[in-house]
């Protein structure tokens, strides 16, 4: 089972680099400009930021510290900013978070404080779906904004990622 969380956040890390490289394509007005009719985060560099900012805090969580905030656009502006947060989230969870994981851990309950300071307590295996499912659902918006402002989105498709994995019959 290890095996497999491994698996979905190389998947997870590799799609979010794919993002990252699909938004260099824009201009910094485009990254940061918001979009008035848009429900959710409105600009592409809130959903980058957010999506950096989420996975920072759940490796900090699993690594038992207590964030207390997101991360904000005034302490990283720009798309490199924001990647680098996201690389160093991707890469401590790989050396510190993932060479824990047994199949024990990954079924007890995982006590944290949400951003309010609010007690939380869920399965591990939950919070781990949940952290790639979130990453997926938010690469669907950016998927929507740059092909607004006419840049095709790259594929982040699990399956899609997946074919790519394995060598497939002729």
């Amino acid at each position: 089972m290890t095996d497999d969380f491994a698996t979905l956040f190389r998947y997870h890390r590799e799609a979010d680099e794919l993002y990252f490289e699909a938004c260099k394509a824009l201009t910094p007005e485009q990254y940061a400009e918001a979009e008035p009719f848009e429900v959710g985060w409105p600009s592409i560099r809130s959903v980058i930021l957010h999506l950096a900012s989420a996975n920072d805090i759940w490796v900090r969580r699993l690594l038992g510290q207590e964030p207390s905030q997101r991360a904000s656009e005034g302490d990283f502006p720009t798309l490199e900013a924001a990647r680098d947060l996201s690389r160093v989230a991707h890469d401590r969870f790989a050396r510190q978070v993932l060479p824990e994981l047994t199949p024990e851990r990954l079924a007890a309950d995982f006590m944290y404080r949400d951003l309010a300071g609010k007690p939380r307590s869920l399965p591990l295996w939950a919070i781990l779906r949940h952290v790639v499912n979130h990453g997926t659902y938010h690469r669907g918006q950016l998927a929507s904004k740059l092909s607004r402002r006419g840049i095709t989105p790259p594929v982040t498709d699990l399956v899609s990622w997946a074919f790519d994995q394995v060598p497939q019959p002729e």
